[in-house]
């Protein structure tokens, strides 16, 4: 059995900070390739609230020296004799420790392989508790007895700390019984090694399922894969499935460090994703050179040939002394061509299978890239937008007797969109309107602008307000049209919404509410992607409200019903708060299959700059109130996955046949 461990002792008492004398790139050059691994370290250590790490394997103390160049102090672990001293340089001078023990799941005296090259030189790496019998890249020919813990062993003997900020683990074959053996030590980013079948077959403990199963036993359900086959590389978010003669790291993540990191772990697997298709074009033009060669050797072929035919009839010519030189031609002529048809056959067949293969990576990431339109934004690059004529055509029914209708705008501070917003309304040419601005003391342009349109409007007003939901408020209470609306100064109404909604709801007294499809605008009008929504879905908006505000028509009666006015608590959601309520209160939505309005995406929109804060914060409010209960991000995508698989799917028909 293995010794207690004793505390090396501390050459400086003095914690020496390493921040200025390492930086990644220093160490890069050790990390044996896999530079993708420090560039993700470096993206989470920011978040970690422990600066502490443990380095089981550490052979010359790379990763520990990335750490300590962060700012982090650590357990350094290598059995290996040959890297004692390096490791005792680096800690050197610091709080850091080195211990010259293996880990392993139990306390025991164990036996570590020595791995030679083919000079039988002890290397840098590959030393392991696990014996490698048949390998061609490994050759274990000595062997030298270690010292043994357990990582739950050193936590209960107080050597190590019972939490650290990083635990990364690289034992050639044995991370798994280190796992095993860890004891209560929580860790908030655990590193492990994994190779897939054909690679080091005889560590079978390396399998990649067999880790992911043991980290998801201590509460591990993040993790981020780098995946490597020969010279292809790229980055993976928690994968279920590996190919055959894969290798690289899992790194497990706690779940708010790796939602803090998010956005920039998806920067570093966009970029994987980049070098990936680089790769993809580079062999592609290969194969089109090799072609190109396949072409020209058949051209030199027919050369040949026609050489062939012309030796063979001036063969018939010559004396019969030179027919054993001219056989010995055709011989050689044979042999060249022969090979001449074996080299551009390999050469096809190669070409082939690489073009399959490369063309089964590019399906396979494409697939990332088909997910629904509804909920996107800036969909494409910006294109005029086009409608259908019959958008712009006048009603062919009598609409005399089409119910009163009024609009509220709110607006403040929007004089460069409000002018568009009232002529979308106003080039309605809708007789029976009803149309209230009601603006809260903007010093812009925006009274200019009002005052040019007095005569049209039905009301307007720019005095100071309790912000937008309050003016929408004031602004109804100027209306009394049977069917309602409010359109914010920033936004469209589409080409004869008006007489469409109008029409829709004297045919149908039945309905309550109506909405349509959307067109996402620019500050320049320009088009920037469609919603296409499938029929209306009462239950998903337990969860999410993906009804296009600007397309949004009810009844007086409805309205009414819930109380004449908008919950001024809500500055964000109070669009999704009035929906909820109109369907607490029993009203029937309709989804009419139309484009009825255009929101417009710009750097000072509200959604864009309250979102993030007190807009999550009121939505939270809304579902909590509708599910009676607080849910994650996973539970409202899971409960919304269908009928965003409905929307793509409407999408799809759209885009093929024109619906709308």
């Amino acid at each position: 059995m293995a010794t207690k461990p004793d505390e090396p002792k501390s050459t400086n008492s003095q914690t020496m900070s390493h921040e200025n004398e390492l930086a990644t790139d220093d160490v890069s050059s050790d990390f044996y390739g896999q530079d993708t691994e420090l560039k993700i370290l470096a993206a989470i250590i920011p978040h970690l609230t422990n600066r502490n790490f443990i380095d089981i394997g550490a052979e010359k103390g790379s990763v520990s020296k990335f750490f300590m160049a962060h700012g982090f102090n650590g357990w350094i672990f290598e059995p290996y004799p040959g890297h004692r001293n390096v490791l005792e340089s680096i800690v050197s001078g610091t709080d850091s420790k080195f211990f010259p023990y293996a880990i392993d799941k139990s306390d025991h005296l164990g036996t570590l392989h020595i791995a030679t090259d083919e000079n039988n030189d002890p290397l840098n790496y590959f030393h392991s508790l696990q014996y490698l019998e048949k390998d061609h890249r490994v050759k274990h020919t000595d062997q030298i007895s270690v010292d043994c813990f357990s990582i739950g062993s050193l936590v209960h003997q107080g050597i190590l700390e019972e939490k650290v900020g990083v635990l990364k683990i690289d034992t050639e074959g044995n991370d798994l019984n280190v796992l095993k053996g860890m004891g209560t030590l929580d860790t908030e980013v655990l590193i492990c090694e994994y190779f897939t079948n054909n690679i080091y077959s005889g560590w079978k403990d390396g399998a990649p399922e067999k880790l992911i199963a043991e980290a998801s036993k201590i509460g591990f359900e993040k993790y981020i894969v780098t995946k490597r086959r020969r010279d292809i590389e790229f980055v993976d978010f928690s994968p279920t499935s590996f190919a055959n003669e894969q290798w690289g790291n899992l790194i497990f993540i706690r779940g708010s460090i790796y939602q803090a990191a998010l956005n920039q772990l998806l920067e570093i697997k966009k970029k994987s994703e980049e070098i990936l298709f680089e790769k993809t074009a580079f062999l592609q033009e290969t194969c089109d050179q090799r072609l190109t060669l396949i072409t020209e050797l058949d051209a030199e072929t027919k050369i040949l040939r026609g050489n062939i035919d012309s030796l063979n009839k001036r063969n018939d010519n010559l004396v019969k002394d030179m027919s054993d030189r001219t056989r010995g031609y055709e011989t050689l002529i044979k042999t060249q061509q022969q090979k001449i048809d074996e080299t551009r056959a390999g050469l096809i067949g190669s070409l082939k299978r690489q073009t399959k293969h490369y063309l089964k990576l590019i399906t396979e990431r494409s697939r990332l890239f088909i997910k629904p339109r509804l909920g996107m934004l800036n969909q494409y690059h910006p294109r005029p937008m086009v409608l259908p004529n019959w958008y712009y055509q006048a009603p062919a029914e009598d609409s005399s007797n089409l119910p009163l209708l009024s609009i509220v705008t709110p607006s403040f501070a929007q004089g460069s969109f409000i002018e568009r917003t009232i002529n979308s309304v106003l080039d309605q040419n809708y007789k029976h309107l009803e149309f209230i601005i009601q603006d809260g003391g903007s010093s812009d342009e925006t009274v200019d602008v009002l005052r040019r349109y007095d005569a049209r409007l039905t009301h307007w007003t720019s005095e100071k307000d309790r912000g937008q939901t309050h003016a929408i408020n004031l602004g109804f209470a100027h209306a009394t049209g049977e069917i309602m609306a409010y359109l914010n100064s920033d936004d469209l109404l589409l080409p004869g919404a008006l007489h469409y909604v109008s029409a829709y709801f004297e045919t149908h007294p039945e309905v309550d509410v109506v909405y349509g499809h959307r067109v996402l605008i620019d500050e320049d009008d320009q088009e920037v992607g469609r919603w296409i929504l499938p029929p209306h879905n009462n239950m998903v908006l337990s969860w999410a409200d993906y009804i296009p505000q600007e397309t949004l028509f009810w009844r007086r009666r409805i309205f009414d019903k819930i109380g004449g006015q908008l919950d001024e608590n809500f500055h964000f959601a109070m669009d999704w708060d009035l929906i909820l309520r109109f369907r607490e209160a029993g009203a029937k939505f309709v989804c009419l299959p139309r484009f009825l309005g255009a929101f417009r995406i710009h750097s000072e929109q509200k959604t864009s700059v309250e979102i993030e804060g007190k807009g999550m914060n009121e939505m939270s409010l809304l579902r909590k109130r509708c599910l009676g209960q607080t849910v994650t991000q996973d539970e409202i995508k899971r409960a919304i996955r269908p009928y965003l698989a409905k929307s793509l799917l409407w999408h799809k028909a759209y885009r093929l046949f024109k619906l709308c």
